[in-house]
C-alpha cells in the first residue's frame, strides 16, 4: 500500500519518484486513505496582497464615485472601515498603500484625496 496516494488524473506531469513536487493532501472519502492532488489551485486562497490588490481597485472606483474624496484614513477606527467597505483594517491600509505608491491618491489627517 502507499504512503501517500496521487491519481494519475490529479497530477500535472508524471510524478517521478524520489522527486519533490507542491500538493494539496486530503483523506479520500471512499477508502478513506490519504490523497495528495497537484492541482493545488482550487485549495488556494488569495494571500493578502492579492485581496489587497483587489480592494485597491474598489477604493479607486468609490473615489471616482464619491468627489474623489474618501474621509477614512489610517488611523480611523477598524470599526468604521468594516462598516462602509466590509474588509479590514489591514487590507484598507494595503489598499491605500497601493495607490498612493501608484501616486493615484494623496493623504492627509481628513483622509484620501484622488489625485
Amino acid at each position: 500500500m502507499k504512503d501517500l496516494f496521487c491519481p494519475f488524473r490529479e497530477q500535472k506531469q508524471r510524478m517521478q519518484k524520489g522527486q519533490r513536487y507542491y500538493v494539496y493532501v486530503m483523506e479520500d472519502e471512499k477508502t478513506h486513505r490519504l490523497m495528495a492532488t497537484a492541482k493545488v489551485e482550487r485549495y488556494q486562497k488569495h494571500d493578502g496582497y492579492q485581496r489587497a490588490l483587489d480592494f485597491s481597485d474598489e477604493l479607486l472606483r468609490y473615489l471616482q464615485e464619491n468627489g474623489g474624496h474618501c474621509d477614512l484614513g489610517d488611523k480611523s477606527p477598524s470599526e468604521d472601515i468594516a462598516l462602509r467597505f466590509g474588509v479590514s483594517k489591514k487590507i484598507y491600509k494595503k489598499s491605500v498603500g497601493d495607490l498612493y505608491r501608484r501616486r493615484l491618491i494623496t493623504i492627509s489627517d481628513e483622509g484620501i484625496t484622488l489625485v
